[in-house]
């Protein structure tokens, strides 16, 4: 089976050379490596091409060039349109790999059966808290239920890295990631847990990430509030263009917790009133009835069916009470 890697390339410079060498140094043997020059405005495709050049592996390559910057969901998009590989391997830039990383996790893929195979990873640089680690052991999920049941209980994480993921499977659900967003990663996972069959387990190391004081991720701006508005948004044409969705109380409990979340986000951090309540109206029109929900789920639906005032006004009455017995409920589990 081969795997394609796809890493898209942007202001990399200083990371990209271990990045590139760890792929081209993978104990598995059927690979290519496709990378996307996203317009790096620095010398990242120049080290890039030093790292190839010397290496004795340099025929498994493909370069792809965008003639303007067009962000990483794209430079995604493009890599996997190029890609001829049986599955699909997404890495940062920033990021690499431990030399069986490829082979752990095409090991537990059933044979090329599995739609998914995660893996581990660790954490390298930043000495920040960060606790997404993969929380189920190695092994073979085989229903869609216990993939789902899975990702509500937050047994694996939301960025897109660190997976095999079937090429046929993408294209015959016409997968592709949302650009121009920040939190994209999370809309993925949310459509790959909501559609995968299979899912591979791998409870080894296959992927160091690399955390870097002032990331993406350490700090909230207006576009990452537009970028998780969005995601819900997206979430919500998912789930109405497969009907099925709505009466799975996993993941409709998914998406309800997420515009919760968001909410509960812009709430704290936003000095924009204006905004904060523009998005309440926004997540109160993305409404589904008669869905599986907990009890304190159905209560805050009611909410959103109010008059737009009132509607604001209860649900940050509401709010306090609701995100306590949430909590609750999810730490208790209610399958």
């Amino acid at each position: 089976m081969k795997v394609s890697i796809i890493i898209p390339v942007y202001g990399a410079e200083q990371y990209i050379a271990t990045c590139v060498t760890s792929v081209l140094n993978q104990s598995y043997p059927d690979i290519e490596m496709i990378l996307v020059d996203d317009c790096s405005p620095d010398n990242s495709m120049q080290v890039t091409q030093k790292v190839i050049d010397r290496h004795p592996r340099r025929g498994c390559v493909k370069m792809l060039s965008h003639e303007r910057n067009q962000g990483q969901s794209c430079a995604r998009n493009n890599g996997i349109e190029a890609a001829t590989g049986d599955y699909i391997y997404l890495l940062d830039s920033d990021d690499f790999l431990p030399a069986d990383a490829i082979q752990l996790l095409v090991q537990q893929s059933a044979n090329g059966q599995a739609d998914l195979v995660l893996g581990n990873y660790e954490t390298r640089g930043d000495k920040r808290p960060f606790n997404e680690l993969l929380k189920l052991h190695t092994g073979i999920l085989k229903s869609n239920k216990a993939i789902l049941k899975s990702f509500y209980h937050g047994q694996w994480y939301v960025m897109a890295c660190n997976m095999l993921i079937k090429r046929s499977f993408i294209q015959n659900h016409n997968l592709r990631f949302y650009p121009g967003i920040l939190h994209e990663d999370e809309l993925w996972n949310f459509q790959l847990a909501t559609l995968a069959s299979t899912m591979g387990i791998v409870n080894d190391t296959t992927y160091y990430y690399v955390l870097h004081k002032g990331a993406i991720t350490s700090s909230i701006t207006q576009r990452h509030f537009d970028g998780l508005l969005e995601v819900v948004a997206q979430m919500h044409r998912h789930i109405t263009a497969n009907p099925q969705l709505m009466h799975n109380k996993y993941a409709m409990s998914i998406f309800e917790k997420k515009k919760f979340r968001f909410l509960q986000k812009i709430y704290k951090r936003s000095d924009n009133a204006a905004y904060v309540s523009h998005a309440f109206m926004h997540i109160k029109r993305l409404y589904f009835k008669h869905t599986p929900l907990c009890l304190p789920q159905r209560i805050v639906t009611v909410c959103y069916q109010l008059p737009g005032k009132a509607g604001y006004k209860l649900y940050r009455a509401f709010e306090w009470f609701y995100y306590k017995w949430l909590r609750l409920k999810f730490h208790l589990g209610y399958a």
